[in-house]
C-alpha cells in the first residue's frame, strides 16, 4: 500500500533507531528532563522547535511536549522580507539549539513537496500566537513583509506558508566523519 506519505530510507532508519535508543536511555537516566512517557512520543513533539539566527537568541515556536498536530500554528512576523528561515530544535532549556533545516522562500510559486496544514491546525489559526512583531514604522506606500505561518503535523513534518503559498522544509543532511559513523565500516 502506498499512500504517498510514506518514504522509507534504510540509512535514515538505522540512524533513527540509534537516536531513539539514545533518547530512551537519556529519558531513563535523566527523567526530569523528559516529563512524558516514552510511548506518547508518537503523539507529542519530543523537542522544542524554533528559530535561531547567528547572534540572536533562540526564538521558540513550539514547546517540547506539544500535542501533534500542533493546535495552533506559529505566525512569524519578520521585520524585513525573509528569503531563508533557519529552523532549530532543542531537547531542553539547558541544551544549545541545533540547526535541523530551513525554509527557502525564494520561489514565488511555493514548493510542490510542501506539507499541507492539518485541519486541526487550521481551526487554531485564529488563536495562533504571533511571533516577532514588526518594530519599524511602515511608511506611506510601503507594505509590511508577509507573515510566515509555521506548523508541525501529526508525522512531525514542519510546514510553512508565506503569501498564500506553501513551502517545503529542507532538512539539514546528517554527516558523520567515517571514523564516527557506526555504519561506515571505518573504525
Amino acid at each position: 500500500m502506498n499512500d504517498g506519505r510514506i518514504h522509507f530510507d534504510p540509512v535514515d532508519a538505522k540512524i533513527a533507531v540509534a537516536k531513539g535508543a539514545c533518547f530512551a536511555r537519556r529519558n531513563e537516566l535523566v527523567p526530569n528532563v523528559v516529563k512524558y512517557e516514552l510511548g506518547s512520543l508518537l503523539k507529542k513533539l519530543p523537542w522544542e522547535v524554533g528559530c535561531k539566527v547567528e547572534g540572536a537568541p533562540f526564538e521558540p515556536f513550539f514547546p517540547r511536549g506539544a500535542d501533534l498536530p500542533v493546535a495552533a500554528p506559529f505566525v512569524y512576523k519578520p521585520k524585513n522580507d525573509v528569503k531563508l528561515l533557519p529552523i532549530s530544535a532543542r531537547l531542553s532549556a539547558q541544551d544549545e539549539p541545533e540547526a535541523i533545516g530551513y525554509f527557502d522562500f525564494t520561489n514565488p510559486e511555493g514548493d510542490k513537496d510542501s506539507v499541507p496544514m492539518p485541519a486541526a491546525t487550521k481551526k487554531g489559526l485564529a488563536q495562533a500566537k504571533p511571533g516577532s512583531e514588526i518594530k519599524k514604522p511602515i511608511g506611506k506606500g510601503e507594505k509590511a513583509p508577509p507573515a510566515i505561518t509555521i506548523w508541525v503535523d501529526e508525522d512531525r513534518r514542519i510546514g510553512a506558508e508565506k503569501g498564500g503559498k506553501l513551502y517545503a522544509f529542507h532538512a539539514k543532511p546528517e554527516v558523520f566523519p567515517p571514523e564516527h559513523d557506526p555504519f561506515s565500516g571505518v573504525h
